[in-house]
């Protein structure tokens, strides 16, 4: 908990849901949602495992222009919760989530220069 609070009061964007998206993703037990601040300097993907006995993993199908990407842009995604990047492209990128060990990634897209 201690942790979620520093994420939350560290991204304002986060403060509201003025600019809550959700995302489809093709696993019903995982939801992806996102918010971003108007300028995108400040934008936050979630996806969560509600399941909380299995392992599901899906394909996300991201609303691009709702987190400020273009369709070929290359993008960072950190993992708040556990310090992990990972280099994402396009709408569709794959997570998998695992109830006791990663239940939920909460990542900050980085833009690349």
């Amino acid at each position: 908990i201690t942790l979620l609070n520093q994420i939350r009061r560290a991204n304002p964007v986060l403060h509201s849901n003025e600019s809550l998206t959700l995302h489809p993703i093709d696993n019903p037990n995982l939801l992806c949602y996102s918010k971003s601040t108007p300028d995108f300097a400040n934008t936050i993907l979630v996806a969560v495992n509600i399941d909380s006995f299995n392992e599901h993993a899906g394909w996300t199908d991201l609303d691009l222009p709702s987190l400020g990407l273009s369709p070929n842009e290359t993008f960072t995604v950190q993992d708040l919760l556990n310090g992990t990047s990972y280099t994402w492209s396009g709408r569709r990128n794959y997570v998998v989530l695992r109830p006791g060990v990663q239940p939920a990634h909460i990542f900050l897209i980085v833009r690349r220069p």
